[in-house]
């Protein structure tokens, strides 16, 4: 509540007391900062996103985290930044050193030493504010960039909210700060200069040279990473504090594509912390060249060995695309290929994605995740490289998803009854697994159901039984059109065969069979015409193989007078009317 009123006051205050009561307002709030823990200011920026750039940039740069705030936009900045921490630690070190050698040479009254070393602390000292200047200029540098592509939302428009406008102002500010930091850093860089101008020659003015990507020693890097103690882009990313973050982007001070301390990209950061709002926050406004990158830094030739153990899972990925799929987090990763394909339209996206990944994709994922991979040109229902010759509907067997069988319908009708190497269809596959509703769902969309139902006859199947009527159903009036009982006799063959039962059960299955097929749907004299792949009906068929008790079943109904067909059904009811008395 106090807070809530200290702010309103100073975003609400009159142009004429700016500088007098803003001011005072902005030491009670730091006062206030100061009683206060990291995580417990880190909620107040979630709880009041308005006030997070006050409290991390204002307060937390200067007063709390220092060099914890360090914006960087690269993996380039990234590598800088620890370049940088570890020639300010040597300069200071050389500093402290002449300072103390200094002092001895005082002491001893030894003044022609305690000179030389006068000069050589002023030497130190303008290189460390060199350093320094670096510093301050990459961290501009990534300011200006990172407020360039917030430029909408640093926009002002009508009737803005006081807390909106004033964030607005400060964002325009943040540039100005820094210059002002840099120019005080040169203004202290002369002084020192003024003093040794006698002894040696002038040294240029303070320019920053990006420094070279030379490799780190690990200890080097572990050293950056403990000298700051508490992370709070970090830390608000393992909580999951998106409101914080997402007023820090607006002000340019969070940059999507950007690094943590020790080498890990943010967005790395929000997948293995499972931290769904920020993650979401960061895919949003991430671009293409920001998704493409390395997760973590894991080149021996800049930070060396990862500092964390969560990096060394994340550098076994040579990009987010990679890292979003090992975590199986399939809809960012679909979002993350759609953002690399609006900023590279005519580049090929379909090798971002491996065989393997394409595999799992087809195996658990709907229609709509696949329709949008298709809109970004990985279109799975035409994947050729499948092993073994499968095509995409032999993969999709075990998709939960009906919705992935409509997708494929749409895109690749023409391969739902392709065979793979071993000659199997689909729909092969599906009874393999002993799974109808993928039966179903195939030949619900056009596949053909007779090479599941002659896998089914050909071992004689039980005619009361649960397969035969399944696919009997499904059949429909399509029945006649394949050589079902044709595979009865080759089945009832194969059987004696193998000796697996007596023969006399065998045949009376057989005939079972045989007569129930001829039953259904009044098509008898379709069904026992329909010629194999020999060109033989059945009754030929039964013939070459003398079985002799089946032949009267298979033998075509004669036509009567009229050139109308029965069924034997049908002739069976005539004749039993006949014989009452």
């Amino acid at each position: 509540m106090v807070l809530d009123i200290i702010w309103n006051e100073m975003i609400e205050k009159e142009k004429n007391d700016k500088d007098e009561r803003g001011g005072l307002n902005t030491d009670v709030l730091f006062c206030i900062f100061d009683r206060l823990e990291g995580e417990e200011l880190l909620n107040l920026m979630e709880a009041f996103p308005a006030m997070a750039g006050l409290i991390y940039w204002s307060y937390g740069r200067k007063c709390r985290w220092k060099n914890a705030v360090q914006p960087r936009r690269d993996r380039g900045q990234a590598i800088s930044w620890h370049q940088l921490r570890a020639e300010e630690r040597q300069r200071r070190e050389h500093r402290d050193a002449a300072i103390t050698a200094r002092k001895d040479a005082e002491n001893a009254r030894d003044w022609d030493t305690a000179l030389g070393q006068r000069l050589a602390e002023r030497e130190i000292n303008r290189r460390l504010l060199a350093v320094m200047f670096g510093d301050l200029s990459e961290q501009l540098s990534s300011v200006t960039q990172m407020q360039q592509l917030q430029a909408d939302a640093l926009q002002a428009v009508n009737e803005e909210s006081p807390a909106r406008e004033w964030n607005q102002d400060f964002a325009r500010m943040i540039p100005i700060y820094i210059r002002e930091e840099i120019k005080d850093l040169d203004e202290q860089a002369k002084k020192e200069e003024a003093e040794i101008m006698n002894a040696q020659a002038a040294s240029p003015g303070l320019q920053h040279v990006p420094p070279v990507a030379i490799p780190l020693p690990r200890s080097i890097v572990e050293q950056n990473w403990y000298e700051i103690r508490f992370k709070p882009i970090q830390r608000m990313i393992e909580l999951d504090y998106h409101q914080a973050l997402r007023a820090l982007l607006r002000l340019g001070l969070f940059d999507p594509d950007g690094y943590t301390h020790d080498g890990c990209s943010y967005l790395n950061d929000a997948i293995v912390y499972n931290s769904h709002k920020c993650r979401r926050l960061i895919l949003q406004n991430c671009t293409a060249d920001g998704l493409l990158s390395p997760p973590a830094l894991r080149d021996a030739s800049t930070l060396g060995p990862p500092t964390r153990p969560d990096v060394c899972s994340s550098a076994a990925h040579s990009n987010h695309i990679s890292l979003l799929f090992g975590h199986r987090l399939i809809e960012e990763l679909v979002a993350a290929l759609e953002t690399v394909h609006r900023a590279r339209p005519h580049s090929a996206i379909a090798p971002l994605l491996l065989t393997f990944q394409k595999k799992y994709i087809c195996t658990v994922e709907t229609g709509r995740v696949a329709e949008r991979l298709a809109r970004v040109g990985i279109n799975l229902a035409q994947e050729t490289g499948w092993s073994n010759g499968n095509t995409t509907w032999h993969i999709a067997m075990t998709n939960p998803n009906e919705s992935f069988f409509d997708f494929l319908q749409q895109h690749s009708p023409d391969t739902i009854d392709q065979g793979n190497h071993d000659g199997d269809p689909p729909i092969i596959v599906a009874q393999n697994l002993n799974n109808t509703d993928k039966v179903r769902w195939l030949v619900n969309r056009g596949a053909s159901v007779y090479p599941a139902a002659r896998r089914v006859l050909n071992v004689l199947c039980k005619p009361s039984g649960e397969p035969l009527r399944f696919y009997f159903d499904l059949a429909g009036a399509g029945l006649p059109n394949d050589p079902w009982i044709d595979d009865v006799v080759e089945g009832l063959q194969q059987q004696i065969n193998k000796g697996a039962e007596a023969k006399k059960d065998l045949i009376g299955r057989a005939m079972t069979l045989i007569m129930k097929l001829k039953a259904g749907n009044g098509a008898s004299a379709a069904s026992l015409s329909t010629l194999n792949n020999r060109n033989e009906t059945p009754l030929e068929v039964a013939t070459r193989y003398g079985l002799k008790e089946i032949l009267h079943l298979l033998e075509p109904p004669t036509e009567p007078e009229g050139g109308q067909v029965h069924s034997l059904r049908h002739n069976l009811r005539k004749r039993v009317k006949r014989n009452r008395p």
